[in-house]
């Protein structure tokens, strides 16, 4: 069965096949309807090679994930993002495929592209001066970042407002009375880690405060440094704990019990992310639509491609207050926060 066949029967052009096959958007629902009708009832299964041979496309997006984000399989951040990412890939007939790396290898990329696997790249963990943006401009390879360097490259991204979040939630700690904030971070090469850092940063500023070194904290965004440095940051006496991430906010919420602390009662602290299993902790977060970036990214990824021109995309955060801030459940900071951060 070809696609003349598909088309013969279901009394279309061959051009309308293959734009229901690779560009539905193109197409009215009611001729698509029917052209998937047939392709159903027959079991058609495009011949793969030969379409990528005939169109110098794989159909094919990819995605490596660095070692240092700690296990994807576990990690509920990246399973919102490639959620949000497959939804859009299947939507417009492409498969995401994805490997693993240390934070500035770029060999599997390499490997991918030189080996005509993928048609472009969903690169994450991005780092300021990142040898992969490098590497795939100058082999002018279709690229979509989640998240944005700090350097000056010209690139299109879909993010959140990591800087705007981390201050929203620092400035609420302070005005509800802490005296000593620990940040525990990401890793500094991650572009994340820096932005969060600079809205806690500027929260201090706008108070007049000065951030203590000794309690700002790196390590990998993963249950297990959560834990190890909120041990590290109970030594320095600290009553507020503002987490980059909420995986590590769960080990940190281990740590505090362990110690026989209760977080909102005798300590408050703040996640980054709000994934579903923060609300069971009752966990305050700061909220990204990490589904709706995955998205975007692929949406505008799937663009480049087929060679449209596209824009970056910057996605709010909102505060979410819950239990575990002292005194903070039941309110709602968001919108008093937002304006004055405009004002800013």
């Amino acid at each position: 069965m070809k696609i003349r066949d598909i088309a013969r029967l279901s009394g279309v052009s061959v051009a309308t096949v293959s734009r229901v096959l690779n560009h539905p958007q193109m197409v009215r629902e009611e001729t698509k309807r029917k052209v998937l009708e047939v392709i159903e009832r027959l079991g058609y299964e495009p011949n793969v090679v030969a379409r990528s041979l005939r169109t110098r496309k794989t159909g094919n997006l990819g995605m490596v994930i660095s070692v240092e984000s700690g296990s994807i399989f576990e990690s509920p951040y990246f399973g919102l993002l490639m959620k949000g990412l497959t939804t859009i890939a299947e939507k417009h007939g492409y498969h995401l495929i994805f490997s693993t790396c240390h934070l500035s290898d770029v060999s599997a990329y390499k490997s991918l592209f030189k080996k005509s696997l993928v048609d472009g790249f969903v690169v994450v963990d991005v780092l300021d001066f990142d040898p992969r943006i490098a590497l795939l401009k100058k082999e002018e390879i279709p690229f979509v970042i989640v998240g944005r360097p700090m350097s000056n490259v010209e690139y299109i991204y879909a993010d959140s407002d990591n800087e705007g979040g981390t201050y929203r939630a620092t400035r609420y700690l302070i005005e509800k009375g802490h005296k000593r904030l620990a940040l525990i971070n990401g890793p500094k090469r991650m572009s994340v880690s820096r932005h969060r850092f600079e809205g806690f940063k500027k929260a201090h500023k706008d108070f007049r405060r000065s951030i203590e070194p000794s309690l700002v904290f790196e390590g990998k965004f993963t249950e297990e440094d959560g834990y190890r440095l909120t041990k590290m940051a109970l030594e320095k006496n600290v009553d507020a704990i503002l987490y980059s991430g909420d995986v590590m906010a769960f080990g940190g919420i281990k740590a505090l019990r362990n110690a026989g602390l209760e977080p909102g009662r005798d300590i408050s602290i703040i996640g980054f992310d709000d994934v579903p299993a923060s609300k069971l902790l009752e966990l305050s977060s700061v909220r990204q639509p990490v589904e709706n970036i995955g998205k975007k990214a692929a949406e505008l990824l799937i663009k480049m491609i087929e060679g449209e021109r596209v824009h970056s995309k910057v996605f709010p955060t909102e505060l979410i207050i819950r239990k575990s801030v002292r005194g903070g459940e039941n309110e709602s900071p968001q919108k008093e926060l937002d304006n004055d951060f405009a004002r800013r």
